[in-house]
């Protein structure tokens, strides 16, 4: 995804230098430069669409890994987690609650050695940014579907302070899910050995009592 906005800030810094206007320019070039512009448009629809579908995937997945090993998820549900990121306002705080909780509640009894335990601010910058550059997103699309080619050479600014936002949230959010998908990793093994400890005991008090 973060890839994506890249080449499409690229696409966009052609149009604005060699194509300004395009649409009426009939050389080779500029058609060349409008096939270009349609399929990096349909990739990052396609980027993002995958991006966002993967993600809330996880969510809901880690979300009922959490629960089903004795955490919690800020008292939602795997379906909710999902849900908060779609019902306006809320989606400003509660996702963000939702996956802080996912990983505060999977803490693991030793001391953490995961990278967001190190990084205690990735966090807070994480959906800083994602709400910046979500509302810089809203903004640009709609001045990037102009007919007026000085409306969406105005969206060429947006999209340079954009882009970095998109790759610093989108790198934090990795790092975030990889430290989630590690501290229930940890969780996981150590109720494993809990449960074949309790196994090993029974069956060593069953022998002894046959024994007897």
């Amino acid at each position: 995804m973060a890839g994506a906005q890249v080449w499409y800030l690229l696409c966009l810094v052609v149009e604005h230098v060699w194509f300004p206007d395009w649409e009426n320019d009939e050389s080779n070039a500029a058609a060349a430069f409008a096939v270009l512009a349609g399929v990096n448009g349909l990739l990052l629809l396609i980027a993002t669409v995958l991006g966002v579908v993967g993600y809330l995937l996880w969510i809901h997945r880690a979300t009922r890994n959490s629960l089903a090993l004795g955490g919690g998820s800020s008292n939602a549900t795997p379906l909710m987690a999902v849900v908060y990121w779609f019902i306006p306002i809320v989606n400003l705080l509660r996702p963000y609650q939702v996956v802080r909780a996912l990983y505060e509640t999977s803490a693991p009894e030793g001391p953490p050695t995961d990278p967001a335990s190190r990084w205690t601010w990735s966090f807070p910058v994480w959906w800083g940014t994602w709400l910046v550059g979500s509302i810089l997103n809203n903004r640009s699309a709609r001045l990037s579907f102009s007919d007026d080619p000085a409306v969406r050479a105005s969206a060429l600014p947006l999209e340079l302070a954009l882009t970095p936002l998109v790759v610093v949230s989108a790198a934090l959010a990795v790092m975030i899910l990889w430290s989630i998908e590690a501290r229930h990793r940890h969780l996981a093994e150590s109720s494993n050995q809990s449960a074949d400890r309790l196994r090993s005991g029974a069956h060593h008090d069953g022998g002894l009592r046959v024994g007897g």
